[in-house]
């Protein structure tokens, strides 16, 4: 039974794909786990799950600031009478 630890993760709010690593990681461990309940306590998935954790924070601000980027410089370019363009 596979684990799905990146599911506890901000990946599944912001993302649609998740990043091929953990989905690869999880496969690796399957075997290893007859339950669910299982992948919350194997070492393991429990440091893929903090990994993809992190990850998916620095994913996530990454994406929040490029949105942010994008407005101020489309604020900025309205501002300067360009609308926008250059």
């Amino acid at each position: 039974m596979k684990s799905h630890f990146y599911a506890r993760t901000a990946y599944r709010m912001f993302i649609d794909k998740l990043p091929p690593c953990f989905v690869d990681l999880d496969d690796a461990l399957a075997p290893s786990l007859a339950t669910a309940d299982d992948g919350l306590l194997h070492p393991a998935v429990r440091r893929g799950e903090h990994l993809c954790r992190r990850m998916a924070g620095v994913d996530f601000y990454a994406v929040e600031l490029a949105k942010k980027m994008m407005c101020a410089m489309s604020l900025n370019g309205a501002a300067s009478g360009h609308g926008g363009r250059q």
